[in-house]
């Protein structure tokens, strides 16, 4: 069985990738525990609060339904793993004897279904029921079609629509990256995760993100570079230097990582912490303060540089990635 990451209600960051390996212990996965945008906690804000509306569906049991059953399970991701005349989707169901609607995915009729970019509503409870011969449980089914999930649309703010499904393993589903790049695998829980394109913003200057967003670094679902993406940032930000659970968490020019001088493979938990973007010359990217101001690692004054023992670790001399940012940042303070 592949080993699994905390959340970050654990005090964790989650995710996998095919291979098993996980965060903190590997960093090779994607990403989120799927806190809404309110962030109270400094979680990864990486799901819109509308995405999460109807979203408290509890994962199938581990015990499968009977092969006989109108509904058996399947392998979204997999192929040819339902019957002929047949497609494998996301449904959510009441099972007889239960009083909480039950998530997975289940071979059901093929039936016009909403293609990708299209709206929709995260709510499955807020279409029509499902009926098949036989099947006497209530049933709703996600609206969007095959390898599509209703997930926050990346081209509008608090709007939904089809985006493209993927699983990090995270939640006991089959690991099923992003086969964009320049996308990670994010969602609010299983069967619910969709890939969201990175913006490409510039952690250095804070821009390229909408207003009350901070632009972040974070590692590609692969590991092998880094994303930037805009979040909005925690109530309560991090002192740079200080142990951190998310990206977001961190002030904005700041972001939850391990140290360069470590291949992100061999990060452990008491590695993250709130490290600053530096430029060429060794001083701290984004500050708003007075110049020169020494702020301890605090990261508030502008032109002040890496804090001993800490330098500024170049990206380039790493070989990690960074092609998806526009303007790549320099380094950060390890």
């Amino acid at each position: 069985m592949p080993v699994t990451a905390l959340c970050v209600r654990d005090g964790l960051r989650i995710g996998r990738v095919l291979t098993g390996v996980i965060l903190m212990t590997g960093l090779l996965g994607a990403l989120a525990c799927g806190d809404d945008d309110n962030n109270k906690g400094g979680g990864d804000a990486s799901t819109d609060a509308a995405v999460d509306a109807g979203g408290n569906f509890i994962p199938k049991r581990d015990a499968s339904v009977a092969p006989t059953d109108p509904i058996i399970d399947c392998d979204r991701f997999g192929p040819n793993t339902c019957p002929t005349g047949t497609v494998c989707d996301v449904v959510v169901r009441l099972f007889a004897g239960e009083d909480a609607l039950t998530i997975y995915t289940g071979c059901v009729e093929p039936t016009r279904e909403r293609g990708l970019g299209d709206p929709c509503d995260p709510d499955f409870t807020a279409g029509t029921p499902y009926q098949a011969e036989g099947l006497t449980d209530l049933v709703f089914r996600d609206p969007c079609g095959q390898n599509l999930i209703c997930a926050a649309d990346p081209n509008v703010r608090g709007g939904t629509s089809c985006q493209p499904a993927c699983a990090t393993g995270q939640f006991d589903d089959n690991p099923s990256l992003c086969e964009d790049t320049k996308s990670f695998c994010v969602g609010a829980g299983a069967f619910r995760e969709y890939c969201r394109p990175s913006e490409g913003c510039d952690v250095t200057s804070q821009t390229g993100c909408p207003s009350g967003l901070g632009c972040y670094l974070r590692p590609s679902d692969d590991g092998g570079g880094f994303l930037s993406v805009c979040f909005p940032p925690a109530a309560m930000t991090i002192a740079d230097g200080s142990p951190c659970q998310a990206y977001n968490a961190c002030r904005p020019g700041s972001s939850c990582n391990g140290p360069l001088t470590k291949a992100l493979s061999t990060w452990e938990q008491a590695d993250y912490v709130c490290r600053a973007s530096c430029l060429a010359n060794g001083t701290i990217a984004g500050d708003e303060g007075d110049a020169g101001t020494d702020d301890g690692g605090a990261g508030t004054g502008s032109g002040s540089a890496c804090v001993a023992p800490k330098k500024c670790n170049a990206f380039a001399a790493t070989g990690l990635d960074l092609s998806s940012i526009e303007t790549p940042p320099y380094g950060q303070c390890d």
